[in-house]
């Protein structure tokens, strides 16, 4: 039985997997930023030490540096504008999270609910096949011992210790 719980359910766990690979897309491309960043402060790094040990003159040195230093101003710009765009995704992803795992919780309750709904049914006609079962045995009690003989069902049937406890104290019996 397809609900619209249930379609909800659905269109939930298909947003949540677009959500998923959006934001997986999104770390990725913001690792790959930051890994360009630490490769380009390494180059220049690498350019003052290679002038301090005297193995490129400064000329050299200040060019492959002054390159490297435009590069990591680049990428800063880059993951600074990214971070607030990285920030709104994530709380997209959450937002989907929480609304999947609702879903679920309700579509649960249905499922609980309809489950019980189905056992009340099963309930009440075991209940009513009892009911004429009891009649009947009642009126073939009666038939065999005459009116005179005690018109209680007692004198024929004791309900278990489980369904008198049940239709009693109301506790629920122990499977």
């Amino acid at each position: 039985m397809t609900t619209a719980i249930l379609h909800h359910l659905a269109t939930c766990r298909t947003a949540l997997a677009a959500s998923s690979e959006k934001a997986d897309d999104a770390h990725k491309v913001h690792s790959a930023l930051l890994v360009r960043l630490s490769e380009a402060e390494a180059k220049s790094a690498e350019a003052v030490s290679l002038h301090r040990a005297g193995k490129i003159d400064e000329a050299t040195a200040a060019l492959r540096k002054a390159a490297a230093d435009v590069d990591c101003a680049d990428l800063h710009a880059l993951i600074g504008s990214s971070a607030p765009m990285l920030a709104t995704i994530n709380e997209s992803h959450q937002r989907c999270l929480k609304q999947t795992a609702d879903a679920e919780d309700a579509a649960r309750r249905e499922e609980m609910m309809l489950t019980a709904a189905d056992l009340d049914g099963q309930i009440a006609q075991i209940e009513q096949t009892f009911l004429a079962a009891m009649a009947e045995r009642y009126r073939v009690h009666v038939a065999m011992k005459g009116t005179g003989a005690g018109q209680s069902t007692f004198a024929f049937y004791k309900p278990s210790m489980a369904l008198d406890r049940l239709i009693r104290n109301n506790e629920p019996p122990r499977v």
